[in-house]
């Protein structure tokens, strides 16, 4: 049996993040993995709420999926921001590359917005957060979420 749709898109969207310029392999599902001093800037794929859509019937169910990408930046003499809005450009431009990521039961995919910067330094150097949110709007079996 098939994974719950929800998971096949988390995957697909953690694959999609993976590999950027920025970010390279630096890639963590869930929200809470901390960051090692080597990797100077990462991204989190972490997923958000799940809401009904309107268009439900006795066969399927559309659902309004949030996807959260968290960005993650440490620099000691730029300015975080430059480096925050790098990695924010690549992952959209990664996401929003297939509006269905690649999977036949997603409809579309659009960005929701964006969280202010979280700065937080010292002498050694300065670490940025900013989350990132998508939606993804998908169907499944009004029997089974993995159908």
């Amino acid at each position: 049996m098939a994974d719950h749709r929800a998971e096949q898109i988390m995957a697909a969207v953690t694959t999609a993040v993976t590999g950027l310029a920025t970010t390279g392999a630096n890639v963590q599902r869930g929200r809470v993995y901390p960051w090692g001093n080597d990797q100077a800037h990462a991204i989190s794929v972490y997923q958000g709420d799940a809401e009904a859509g309107l268009e439900q019937n006795f066969a399927q169910k559309t659902v309004a999926l949030t996807v959260n990408i968290v960005a993650h930046v440490k620099t000691v003499a730029d300015q975080v921001d430059t480096h925050l809005n790098q990695v924010a450009k690549e992952a959209y431009i990664a996401i929003m590359a297939d509006r269905t990521l690649a999977l036949p039961f997603v409809i579309d995919t659009d960005w929701r917005g964006s969280s202010a910067p979280d700065t937080d330094g010292n002498a050694e150097a300065t670490h940025g957060r900013q989350e990132h949110q998508f939606i993804v709007i998908y169907r499944h079996s009004s029997a089974d979420p993995s159908q």
